[in-house]
């Protein structure tokens, strides 16, 4: 399916809604069933199968799609139900606290708010970052409020991207996805770069690569891991490599894939945290675009602590809850 089916989404709210509530059933029972709660967790669970299926049934119904474009439909809905419930009066659970040694060795930069979730989205140019911001936004390149796309554009400053239209309502404007520059240069030094960029403050970092995962970035991995900051190791444009080794080796898309995984794995990124993509076809059945989404919303589920089917239960267990239940498990680092 083309980007332009993506967006609709937004627009369809009966689908959204429905999907939504079911999903926020099926999560709260994957949770009571972590913390031992059986019998309410079947309920909670067949009721947010039910529903959320009825939601994205409509939908696929709707826009004649498939099983991929349902299941980043669904992650991209449980993230805006997230972000929609979430109380920010507080920062992240993992950034230094205010008035200590830590704050002042690490501050939080001017330009960024921690009275809104944010998302810093690093990768090298060339790697599909932008377009990748742009997808988790619903917008194609042409949008007017896009983030510039092409080999051209080189990221110099933070830059924070809203999210898009009804998007923005729905989950109460309290999102932002930064657009960060990378490190390693002479105004970015890799020595302060996690001080520079605030990163401790931030509710997640995405590394967007299209190719080998440089050195850099597994350093700032570690750090990031030491800080108990979420990360996500995104390879993008995966969808490219498969139509390649198909046309040259006769190599299927599953092979494909499994290739990237080892070669990921062999340079040291944890498996758990680690997404093959393609930025331009989120809709894809192979890839893991919605498995993302959903990880990132459970993650600032966990971080910001304020939803509460996530109040008593910590996030190694309803990770794990979920990975039991999902063809392919979810992570399960212990912030």
């Amino acid at each position: 399916m083309v980007m332009d089916s993506w967006p609709s989404i937004v627009t369809t709210f009966g689908g959204v809604t429905s999907a939504a509530n079911g999903l926020h059933n099926l999560y709260c029972g994957l949770s009571t069933l972590a913390a031992g709660w059986f019998p309410t967790a079947k309920a909670s669970i067949v009721a947010g199968a039910c529903v959320g299926a009825a939601g994205f049934g409509s939908m696929g119904a709707m826009f004649g799609v498939g099983a991929g474009f349902i299941s980043a439909s669904a992650g991209l809905a449980y993230f805006i139900h997230v972000l929609a419930q979430m109380n920010t009066e507080n920062p992240p659970c993992h950034a230094p606290q205010q008035g200590t040694a830590d704050a002042q060795a690490y501050p939080s930069p001017d330009w960024l708010s921690l009275r809104v979730l944010n998302w810093a989205v690093i990768g090298r140019v060339g790697s599909g970052k932008s377009t990748f911001i742009n997808t988790i936004r619903c917008l194609k390149a042409n949008d007017p409020s896009a983030a510039a796309v092409g080999v051209g554009h080189t990221t110099t400053q933070p830059r924070p991207y809203n999210l898009n239209g009804r998007m923005t309502e729905m989950a109460s404007n309290m999102a932002r996805i930064w657009d960060l520059p990378g490190a390693g240069t002479k105004q970015w030094p890799c020595a302060s770069y996690i001080r520079d960029a605030g990163l401790r403050y931030f509710d997640g970092v995405v590394f967007v690569t299209s190719g080998a995962f440089s050195e850099v970035d597994l350093n700032l991995i570690q750090q990031l891991l030491a800080f108990k900051v979420p990360y996500y190791i995104v390879r993008n444009k995966v969808d490219q490599d498969v139509a390649n080794n198909l046309e040259d080796n006769g190599v299927g898309v599953n092979d494909t894939l499994s290739e990237i995984r080892q070669e990921l794995l062999h340079n040291g990124c944890d498996p758990l945290r680690t997404f093959l993509i393609s930025a331009k076809h989120p809709d894809s059945d192979h890839y893991d675009f919605g498995l993302l989404i959903r990880t990132m919303a459970l993650d600032v589920s966990s971080i910001r602590g304020q939803l509460r089917e996530f109040q008593n239960a910590s996030f190694t267990s309803t990770a794990e809850a979920l990975a039991a239940a999902t063809t392919r498990s979810s992570p399960s680092v212990s912030w």
